[in-house]
């Protein structure tokens, strides 16, 4: 979970700041890191893996809902991101779509 702060008061800009945010997140997760795998007795070795993020996204300007709410619809937000075929970002609005 992440949550920002200071955003701009109009939420269309803000939504777009937290977009970038979002973004920028999504995309240094892709990208590919080295494991080292150990086991007793046998020589190491490393592997390369690539893991994907389905971010999902609430909005809560002027205290806009309970905390337990925001979180409810990031949550939901991100099982859309995961039904887009996953490695995406989605924001929840209020009307259920996201």
């Amino acid at each position: 979970m992440v949550i920002l702060g200071q955003l701009d008061a109009n939420k269309e800009t803000a939504t777009k700041q937290v977009g970038v945010v979002a973004e920028k997140i999504r995309a240094k997760l892709t990208q590919s890191y080295l494991l080292k795998i150990a086991h007793p007795g046998k020589p190491d070795f490393t592997v390369e893996h690539q893991c994907t993020a389905s971010i999902g996204i609430a909005m809560a300007m002027n205290d806009e809902g309970s905390q337990d709410d925001i979180v409810k619809h990031a949550d939901a937000a991100m099982y859309q991101a995961k039904d887009a075929g996953r490695n995406a970002i989605r924001f929840y609005e209020m009307n259920g779509q996201t």
